[in-house]
């Protein structure tokens, strides 16, 4: 009865160690092993087997497995054997019962409350004595993992070939916040990976300059009229406009303006050197129309509806502001920033001012598929265009109109109301 004893807390204290190796390799993520595989030093054969392990997870997982399951059923067989020594009724029910309660604590509490703090420690720690087990159990495991792969179904032999499993937007966050956490990627660096993940999913009618805002020129014009404007407004291209501003008919572009001024072509018409205009759908994905106007080698674009009525522009800067964020050109005067925030804790805002900017200054939720500027958001909860100096709030926002021209809110003053309430007026 020695031996078995013996060889039963033997057993045990295997269990022990492989359940402490699956805690501290399961509490860390893909992110920290590797992070910790970098920082081991090198060469060293903690290092190479780390990385090894990596590279080969179905061989560790295995082996863990393999481990696990035998030192479970060996002391099981142990507790019957025992039980059979004593000829009483109760021998077998208290030996099974006495050999649940070493292996659950060995195998699922202990491990996972010592590893829970410094998961990595105790794996650098583990990692010499499980690399012998590793290579010792290695001739049981080669024939189970042949046997796995050989009825795996490949990727190639998929009923649906190009089918991949979707990875989703969480688990790309949390790698990103588990990152942060870590020290391995800086704050700023995970703001930029977050933007490259939204990318793919923003339309293009919600980066655009909206149809109001468009600054054009009518074909008719001169060239030198054309430069006043471009010169004025701060633009290198301008949209060209037959009858009215709905009829574009394409851009005129700096280069043939300045051409034009030198040989003395000033008095001109613009419609003689108008350029073809680029037209896309307002549902079409930013990160689509990056591709198409990089092979179309255009620099900005025409937006339009549903019906084919133009209903913005798009330009290059649009798209990688969405990445990089706010560029400002160099000449740009700092009081021209959209959203400027007062000491008393409002913000002066333009009316075409987008409705995400303002979500993210008053950390409120603002945005519908109606609209996508403040003036958008101010019409449509009140069904009228506001006069200037009217007070009111709207969805949690007090507002004070500053200035409207009767067809739409040139400036507001926005601040947080003490409570949400719905749109109402002050007399």
């Amino acid at each position: 009865m020695e031996y078995e004893l013996a060889f039963a807390f033997l057993t045990i204290g295997g269990l022990f160690f492989l359940a402490l190796v699956e805690s501290a390799h399961g509490s860390m993520s893909e992110v920290t092993l590797r992070s910790l595989a970098a920082e081991l030093p090198d060469p060293s054969p903690q290092r190479a087997f780390l990385r090894y392990l990596l590279g080969h997870r179905l061989d560790f997982w295995l082996s863990l497995s393999l481990g696990l399951q035998l030192g479970t059923l060996i002391l099981t067989a142990l507790a019957v054997l025992l039980a059979y020594r004593f000829s009483s009724p109760w021998a077998l029910p208290v030996a099974l019962v006495a050999t649940l309660f070493l292996v659950i604590p060995a195998r699922q509490i202990l491990p996972r409350i010592l590893v829970q703090n410094q998961p990595e420690a105790y794996l650098i720690r583990l990692l010499p004595w499980f690399r012998v087990y590793f290579q010792a159990v290695q001739p049981l495991v080669r024939p189970m993992r042949k046997l796995i792969q050989r009825f795996r179904v490949e990727p190639e032999r998929s009923l649906v070939p190009d089918s991949t499993p979707p990875i989703e937007e969480e688990s790309i966050q949390a790698l990103i916040d588990v990152g942060e956490e870590a020290g391995i990627i800086e704050e700023d660096e995970g703001e930029l990976i977050q933007s490259v993940i939204e990318f793919s999913d923003t339309a293009v009618r919600e980066i655009m300059t909206q149809r109001p805002d468009i600054i054009s020129v009518r074909a008719s014009a001169t060239v030198r009229e054309a430069s006043e404007t471009m010169t004025r407004e701060r633009h290198s291209r301008l949209p060209v406009f037959e009858q009215d501003s709905d009829d574009i008919v394409g851009f005129v572009f700096i280069r043939d303006v300045l051409d034009c001024l030198l040989h003395g072509r000033d008095q001109e018409p613009v419609r003689n050197i108008v350029r073809p205009a680029y037209f896309v759908p307002e549902s079409k994905g930013i990160a689509d129309l990056l591709e198409d106007m990089r092979k179309a080698s255009v620099q900005i674009a025409l937006v339009i509806d549903e019906y084919g009525d133009v209903a913005g522009l798009v330009t290059i800067e649009d798209i990688l502001e969405e990445i990089v964020g706010e560029i400002q050109d160099e000449d740009q005067p700092s009081g021209e920033d959209e959203v400027l925030m007062e000491t008393d804790g409002a913000w002066l805002v333009h009316g075409s001012t987008e409705i995400r900017k303002i979500e993210l200054v008053t950390e409120r939720e603002l945005s519908s598929d109606d609209f996508q500027t403040v003036n958008g958001f101010i019409v449509s909860a009140l069904e009228r265009v506001p006069s200037t100096g009217e007070h009111f709030i709207v969805r949690g926002l007090e507002v004070e109109v500053l200035e409207s021209d009767g067809r739409a809110i040139r400036r507001a003053r926005l601040r947080k109301a003490p409570q949400t309430s719905p749109p109402t007026e002050e007399t």
